[in-house]
């Protein structure tokens, strides 16, 4: 064997590891957003883009503070994002996306934010004396 055609198996070899991982990532998703298997999440995602095609919407909706309450006290409860969209009728993969980028809990959730630190006073510019020798 060649050390080219050696190299060409070794370079496929990587490149199929490489699809393979990225097939695990995808074959798993539905777990990450708390679907039982695959079809579900599949239907979510279909049933999103229906509606953003009826609705002539793109990208994410803002939802009311009670909602967003209502979501952290479900998962402080220990449900499923699937459990949960059903329960206050978003779909699951906004469920996620507040349970994955909003407070970790319901009194957090209410709580006021807290005040931002006062910058701290910028010193005063001193004046450095030339080290040069003045000319006479």
């Amino acid at each position: 064997m060649k050390y080219s055609e050696a190299k060409d198996i070794l370079e496929k070899k990587e490149k199929a590891k490489a699809v393979l991982e990225e097939y695990n990532k995808i074959a798993t998703a539905h777990e990450q957003f708390g679907f039982k298997n695959r079809r579900e999440l599949i239907n979510a995602l279909q049933e999103i883009d229906q509606g953003d095609r009826k609705s002539g919407r793109r990208g994410p909706r803002g939802l009311a503070p009670e909602v967003i309450t209502k979501i952290k006290k479900l998962k402080a409860a220990g449900k499923t994002n699937a459990a949960i969209s059903r329960d206050v009728n978003v779909s699951a993969l906004t469920v996620a996306k507040y349970v994955k980028n909003g407070p970790a809990t319901p009194a957090e959730a209410t709580a006021t934010p807290p005040k931002p630190k006062a910058p701290a006073p910028k010193a005063a510019k001193v004046k450095k004396k030339s080290t040069r020798a003045k000319k006479k």
